[in-house]
């Protein structure tokens, strides 16, 4: 996938997920499982209509379409100014998720940001900190089997990889949570991160 957009509804006091839309070789978009089940549920429109089912299309679905104002607007270039684009952008899913990501309707269309914090980004992240499996798990207050199953692939634990992504890219994030649980670790392995942290500051 390309590029994944996240389709939120956005009320006066609260924003739900709707879907996801994505481009493989062709454009797709799904309904989220939980907004299905929410009462207050609308389709995106009657070329969208609720279901589990994901929906495909070589083009751009005509009424995601339809939210991206015309080049021969006025005012076109100055949008693509306010959001920092070329106008003479082409790609639909940057113009959806920009110039056109609000539109007269209460849904909102977002880029979900690239997940590249994978098992072996934690993998070279325990490496860097000089730790086994077993001492990170103690530092991370978690379980050692999730945290190796993670590492080996056979575990996708979100939660645990963006938590780590966190700590591997804020020094203070990591520096708190060695605060926190650096006791149940050897002197030379906590003064090896510290130096790592002041290193990364």
């Amino acid at each position: 996938m390309s590029m994944i957009v996240n389709v939120f509804s956005q009320g006066k006091n609260n924003r739900v997920l709707v879907g996801r839309l994505w481009r493989d070789k062709k454009y797709a978009f799904q309904y989220d499982p939980h907004y299905l089940k929410m009462r207050t549920a609308l389709a995106l429109g009657p070329e969208l209509p609720l279901q589990y089912a994901p929906y495909y299309s070589k083009m751009l679905f005509s009424l995601l379409e339809e939210r991206i104002p015309s080049t021969q607007n006025p005012a076109y270039a100055d949008y693509c100014r306010e959001w920092g684009i070329d106008p003479g952008e082409k790609d639909p899913l940057i113009l959806l998720t920009t110039i056109g990501h609000r539109g007269p309707s209460s849904f909102l269309f977002r880029q979900a940001p690239e997940d590249k914090f994978d098992h072996q980004a934690l993998r070279k992240f325990r490496q860097q900190l000089g730790l086994s499996t077993r001492e990170l798990a103690l530092l991370l207050d978690t379980d050692q089997t999730t945290l190796t199953k993670t590492e080996m692939s056979q575990l996708a634990s979100t939660q645990l990889l963006r938590f780590c992504a966190l700590l591997s890219h804020v020094p203070s994030a990591l520096e708190f949570q060695l605060d926190q649980r650096g006791q149940f670790l050897h002197d030379h392995k906590i003064a090896k991160i510290k130096k790592m942290i002041n290193r990364n500051d």
